[in-house]
This record gives C-alpha cells, structure tokens and sequence, in this order.
C-alpha cells in the first residue's frame, strides 16, 4: 500500500512539474503571439502616419501653386516656389523612409502606384508654375484645378488601397491570433484543471502573477492609445491654425470658437430634449471637430482671403466653396480613421457650418433640424468671433453689440434653442474673454 503511495505521489509531483512546465510555456507563447500582432499593428499605424503626412503635403503644395497663379507680386510668388519646393523634398524624404519599411510585394506595388501618381502631380507642379511666370493664368489654372487634381485623386485612390489591404492584414492577423490562442488556452485550462487538484496555492502566485503581466499590458496599450490620440489632436488643431492663418488670423480664433462650442453643448446638454444626445463622447468628439470648420479655406486663393474690402459676387462664391471642400478634404485625408462618430461630426461641422435655420445658407441650403446641431453649435459660435475680432475687412465689435445680433438672428439664421443657450452663458464666455484678455496682456 505504502509502495502504490509512494508511486503516486511521484507521480503526481511529476504531473505538477509538467503541468507548471507546460503553464508557463503557454504564457511565454500568449506573450510572443500579443507581441507579434502588436508589432504588426504598430508598423501598419506608422506607415498610414506617413501616408497621412504626404498626402498633407500634396494638398499643402496645390494651395501654394494655386495662390502663385492668383497672385501678381514677384517676391510674393518667390516664396510660394520655395514653399513648394520644401514640401516636395518634405514628401520626397518621407517617400524613402516609407519604402524602407516595406517588404511585401503587394505593398510594394501599391507604393509604386502612390509614387507614379506623385510623379506625375510633381510635372504638373513644374508646367502650372511655368505658365503661371508667363503670365498664362487660364492655362496654370486648369492645371491646378483639373490636371493636379487628377494626380491628386489617382493618389488618394492608392492611399485608400493601401489602408484596405492593412485592414484585411490585421483582421487575417487577428484571427490567426485568436486561432492560436484558443488551441493556447485548451492546454492552460489543462495545465491549470492538474495545478488546482496537485498545488493550489502555487497555483495562486501563477494566476496573480499572470494576471499582472496582462494588467501591465493593458495599461501600456491604453497608455500608447492616448499618446496617439493627443498627437492626432495635436495634427489637426496646428494644420487649423495654419489654415487660419493664412487670412491673417491666428490660433486663437480656432481656439475661442473651440471654447465657446464646448460652453453651448454643456449648456444644452442640460436640457431633457438633449441629455441623451450630448453626452461625454459627444462633448470630445465636438471640442476635437471644432478645429477643423474652416479647414476647406486651403483650396481658397490669398487674394480673396486676404482681400481689405468688400468681396465681389464672384469672389464671395468662390469663398463659400470652402465649406463644401473642408467636408471633402476631411473624407479624403482622414477617411481612415476608425472612430466614425469623430469623423462624421468633423465632416458635418466643417460643410455645414454656414448653413442657416431659415435655409438660406450654404453650400446645400439646409433648413431647420436638417442642419447638424454639431454645424448649429458652430454656426453660432463662429460668427460671434467673427463679430468680436478685428479682420483685414472690418474692425472688431463690442461683445453687447455681437450678442445683440446673435439675438436678433435668432429663428433664422441661428436655432433659436442655440442662441438661447449662448445668451445664457454669456457671463462665461465674458469671463473666458476677460482672462483670453490677461493672458495675452501678460505673454
């Protein structure tokens, strides 16, 4: 009897030997399939970073040929040719550090499409430019606006076959993931079911300090997610202030009207009519999308920007093109990101901001409830600074005078439950102008 004991206790020592040997086996291969998938994921965001930034740059370069064709000033156009010439080595660098990552074939191709039509935007650049210095400003024109626009279109279509086939790598690669995983996870419950019966304490550190190492994964994946989302963020409000910039405006402007749509959303979230509706996800994604409402103005000419007076007929319809081009532009160059409710609100605010309650705004003359409340937020948001700040066209208004025209606008061009919220809040947005005010007075 003693002899069957004592052979079974060896025998179960050896199992839990085994068992333990084979747990741990399990976490170091868990860890390297979590490594591998995540590397993998990695790779792919940094080269749809890259991708992100060349087709910035492309749109950037467009912009500066076509202020050189509407521009008449020598020194001026200079300037915008050295411009140009510093994006296209800019996207020339980024091409190479792009290349040297790839290593798969089909990858390869689609960089060799992406790079053609680079090519061919790059000779249309030299023409536009040349007929622009001989003073052939219809011919310069369709190239900026027709020819580009194809190379443009050809490169946006590469970049978006790109992006699909990394999703379809990462979906393959996260099922593979899962397939292995889950023949994983049948050998550690095993190990585990033998752990408990032999050593159930020891299999109590096992599990604790399992369980940390997955914590601590977690946490740095969360902690990665946030330092991607801020650099995002950090993007898209400098590629704002840039924009705005270019009418002679600073980063302030994108920063006030940001402030006062975060104060009109709280506002009406008080009410029962909106409670659902804005919530927090709602609040970030708008403080996010503000920025971006006058992001179309890139495809709009200096002279009309910069313009001192009054904008005539034709001017002004080539100016209200930017809220239908900013709604395009953010499709095309931030059409992969996977956060579909910020996208859509980014798209809504930036093409539907000029849009008024009685329909008789635009680009789509939407009327009423038809209009985002994102875009109606906004509307009211950015035309009060726009009545408050000096411009190269007008000097500032008093803030009594701005809300005493929000008021009066109110049931046409503004949603009168809107400009009612933003007449509540005026002693906020006084205070936030006051302290604006003191912070610029002390820097």
């Amino acid at each position: 009897m003693r002899g069957i004991t004592k052979r079974i206790f060896f025998a179960v020592i050896i199992a839990a030997i085994i068992s333990f040997g084979c747990f741990f086996v399990v976490l170091m291969d868990m860890e390297k399939i979590t490594n591998r998938y995540n590397n993998l994921i990695d790779g792919y965001i940094e080269n749809r970073r890259i991708l992100s930034e060349i087709n910035q740059r492309m749109y950037r370069i467009q912009a500066q040929v076509a202020s050189h064709v509407v521009n008449t000033d020598e020194s001026r156009n200079e300037i915008y040719e050295k411009q140009v010439e510093e994006l296209d080595k800019e996207i020339r660098e980024l091409f190479r550090g792009f290349e040297s990552r790839l290593t798969d074939v089909e990858e390869k191709d689609l960089f060799r499409q992406v790079t053609n039509s680079y090519n061919g935007f790059d000779t249309q650049i030299d023409i536009a430019l040349k007929f622009s210095r001989e003073g052939a400003y219809k011919s310069a024109e369709y190239y900026v606006c027709t020819v580009m626009e194809e190379h443009l279109e050809e490169a946006n279509d590469a970049f978006n076959k790109y992006y699909e086939r990394t999703k379809k790598v990462v979906d393959a690669a996260k099922e593979d993931m899962e397939e292995e995983l889950a023949q994983i996870r049948i050998w550690r419950n095993g190990a585990i079911v033998v752990i408990v019966i032999v050593l159930l304490g020891c299999l109590t550190i096992v599990y604790r300090s399992g369980r940390k190492i997955v914590n601590r994964q977690l946490m740095e994946s969360y902690e990665n997610n946030q330092r991607i989302m801020d650099m995002q963020y950090k993007t898209i409000v400098g590629m704002a202030n840039l924009i705005e910039s270019r009418d002679g405006e600073t980063g302030e402007h994108v920063k006030r009207t940001s402030a006062y749509a975060e104060m009109i959303a709280e506002e009406l979230s008080k009410e029962v009519s909106f409670r659902e509706v804005i919530n927090a996800v709602y609040m970030e994604n708008l403080w996010k999308a503000a920025p971006l409402h006058d992001i179309g103005k890139i495809k709009i000419s200096d002279t009309i920007l910069q313009k001192p007076g009054k904008l005539t007929d034709e001017e002004f319809e080539r100016m209200k093109m930017h809220a239908s081009e900013g709604g395009k532009i953010i499709d095309v160059t931030m059409g992969a990101i996977d956060d579909r409710e910020y996208l859509d609100m980014a798209h809504q605010v930036a093409r539907y901001h000029h849009e008024k309650w009685d329909g008789s705004g635009y680009p789509d003359g939407l009327r009423g409830e038809e209009i985002p409340l994102c875009a109606r937020i906004m509307a009211v948001a950015d035309v009060f600074d726009a009545l408050i700040s000096k411009r190269c066209y007008k000097k500032a208004m008093s803030v009594e005078k701005a809300y005493s025209i929000i008021e009066e606008s109110s049931g046409s061009h503004f949603d009168p439950v809107v400009a009612q919220a933003f007449i509540r809040i005026r002693p906020r947005v006084e205070a936030y102008l006051r302290n604006e005010e003191a912070e610029e007075i002390r820097f």
